[in-house]
């Protein structure tokens, strides 16, 4: 039988690697360029501008770099070097799955602060961590809208910051294209 304080103990250990997940940029800057390519309804300028602004300075993180080994590594036939299939699809894939499966292990108060509410919580939902709402045949709906609303909140917020870094470098452009010779 499995302890409850150990349980607790790992499940808080999740919890803070879940967050850690959820926080990172580039796991972030990978999966929301999953999110865009995988969906119609985002314009050709929103996935260009997530393709420069947040997929490729990923890459110059360590957890980007750390991503892109270990996909490498994973690819691998019969664990034989330079035999793998490394594709840029399968990373931004697997980001988007940490990501996805980090919304599980924390607490619907994560999910809120997240989003930088500080909203009251009710007490059924409050400390509660997702993945358990989602088991609950009384909570899983609403579980399952939290998770929905949290990943549309997400999408348009690093879409958002993408266009207003896609703005920035047009009008550095067009300064640098009329600005006097020096």
């Amino acid at each position: 039988m499995t302890n409850p304080e150990n349980r607790e103990q790992t499940q808080e250990e999740k919890r803070q690697i879940a967050l850690t997940n959820l926080k990172d940029k580039a796991i972030n800057s990978l999966a929301i360029a999953y999110l865009v390519e995988n969906v119609d309804g985002e314009g050709e300028n929103n996935k260009s501008a997530i393709h420069n602004f947040k997929y490729l300075p990923a890459f110059d993180s360590k957890t980007g770099q750390k991503l892109i080994k270990d996909e490498i590594i994973e690819s691998r036939q019969d664990e034989k070097r330079y035999t793998g299939t490394f594709t840029e699809y399968n990373l931004i894939k697997r980001a988007a799955s940490i990501r996805d499966q980090s919304l599980g292990n924390v607490t619907v108060n994560d999910i809120l602060e997240l989003t930088g509410s500080d909203a009251e919580i009710d007490a059924q939902y409050k400390d509660k961590y997702v993945k358990d709402l989602i088991t609950n045949e009384a909570t899983k709906k609403v579980a399952q809208k939290i998770i929905g609303i949290y990943n549309t909140y997400f999408v348009d917020k690093q879409v958002s910051e993408a266009r207003n870094e896609s703005a920035k470098h047009s009008k550095h452009a067009l300064e640098n294209l009329v600005k006097p010779a020096a």
